[in-house]
């Protein structure tokens, strides 16, 4: 668990200590160009493979406390613009194979984001299928938590044509003959990195990319192969190893999934869902292709692309996807009062970045958004209606008894605390006058 990080003598407190198993959530608050964003880089970059033993060490300008190492950090973003590092390497320097991963879209090279990242996501899983079948049928059971069936039908089509095919088998499989036939004719559509070592080819693959247009007829049906994947199988028209080879080569790539919805039981592509649901799907199955026990999971707005309905949901459904995994720490920085209601009772947090200040979950949660928007966010807006009913209630209860008791001096200090949000014609602050002539009078 990430317990604090100190910078420039400031420091931001995730969550208390625990010698539980449980799960953790802290929800980072804060103004646009409050560092939400960069602090959250910051702590990914501390796992930079240094010295991955001590339990305080160095991350740029700044330290971190943990509890604990994580076996797994995992960043999830679907903006464009996130700070995270990019799986490939960092500063630089290579992760460990396995220790950080990057679901997002600033990856994907593909024009269509939304088809790109959930190809990728679905190339993630069929490696996991792959190697390691206990982990794929716990991503499989994520999909009942959103809402699916446990299956999927995923359908693919090949980028290059037979004639291409036929010519590649037929040459003298000379460098000069393989960039003229996938590179020059096919609009950089083939992956030609994935066939490359440094400036040369890469023959042995060039050998196997031959078996396999040998070993399946690609002239005909296997022009759009069809995978169907459930919990205890998956069926396949050519053998998993030789689709992710012609996957990652860019040979093939994904043309649909088909999802079915178990409340209507209907089957229909993700690309019809909309772009909020989407995007839970990408992320969720994401995460379930990478997570383990005492896994860190960084979220940067996690809001983008969502109707308040999803945000309201979001953070339980995160909780009851992974629910199963013991240890593992989320911390999610968002601009959403909605995400932030539904936060639960136990090891919960919220931290609001511009004070510095720790809140627990269970003293915000199950509360209005306008309650959020004055009390987390420090931006009640306008007429804000949970600040405008503790001031009736204050106006009311002092009006019949001509004194304050805790209550209504806890109400006029959140009132008064928000004034300056406020805008200047907003009727608050002419009740909160009206309030102040009652306190000089009490």
């Amino acid at each position: 668990m990430i317990i604090s990080y100190t910078k420039r003598s400031k420091t931001y407190q995730f969550c208390k200590p625990s010698t539980d198993s449980k799960n953790v959530y802290t929800i980072i608050v804060g103004k646009n160009g409050s560092g939400k964003s960069r602090l959250l880089n910051e702590i990914i970059s501390n796992f930079i493979p240094s010295d991955l033993t001590k339990k305080i060490s160095r991350a740029k300008d700044g330290f971190l406390m943990r509890s604990s190492e994580p076996t797994k950090v995992i960043a999830v973003s679907t903006s464009p613009y996130d700070k995270f590092p990019l799986t490939r390497s960092l500063y630089g320097i290579r992760f460990p194979e396995g220790i950080y991963s990057y679901i997002g879209i600033r990856e994907i090279r593909s024009s269509d984001f939304s088809l790109g990242f959930i190809s990728k996501i679905i190339k993630e899983l069929l490696h996991v299928r792959l190697g390691n079948p206990e982990q794929f049928h716990k991503i499989i059971e994520v999909l009942g938590y959103l809402g699916y069936s446990g299956e999927l039908q995923v359908k693919f089509e090949a980028i290059i044509s037979s004639v291409q095919i036929r010519r590649f088998l037929d040459s003298q499989k000379t460098e000069d003959d393989f960039r003229y036939i996938f590179f020059k004719n096919n609009g950089g559509r083939v992956n030609s990195g994935f066939f490359e070592i440094g400036e040369k080819l890469d023959f042995e693959k060039l050998e196997y990319l031959q078996k396999i247009f040998r070993r399946y007829d690609f002239s005909k049906y296997m022009r759009s192969p069809t995978v169907t994947i459930n919990a205890d199988s998956i069926e396949l028209q050519m053998d998993l190893e030789d689709l992710l080879f012609m996957l990652e080569a860019g040979i093939l790539r994904l043309k649909d999934v088909y999802i079915r919805k178990i409340e209507n039981n209907k089957i229909y592509p993700i690309n019809e869902a909309s772009s909020g649901e989407q995007c839970i799907f990408n992320t969720f199955l994401g995460i379930a292709c990478k997570i383990t026990d005492n896994s860190l999971i960084v979220i940067d707005e996690p809001e983008i692309s969502l109707h308040p309905a999803w945000q309201e949901r979001y953070i339980t459904l995160l909780m009851d996807t992974f629910q199963h995994y013991k240890g593992c720490h989320f911390i999610i920085a968002t601009h959403s009062p909605q995400l932030v209601s539904k936060l639960s009772n136990e090891n919960c947090y919220v931290l609001k970045m511009d004070e510095g200040e720790l809140m627990d979950g269970e003293l915000i949660a199950n509360n209005s958004a306008d309650f959020q928007l004055a009390n987390v966010f420090n931006t009640p807006g306008f007429k804000n209606e949970y600040l405008g009913r503790i001031a009736f209630s204050i106006i009311s209860k002092v009006g019949k008894t001509n004194k304050f008791d805790s209550e209504d001096l806890e109400n006029f200090t959140i009132i008064q605390s928000q004034i300056k949000n406020m805008q200047h014609n907003d009727p608050i602050r002419k009740l909160f006058d009206l309030i102040k002539d009652l306190k000089r009078n009490a």
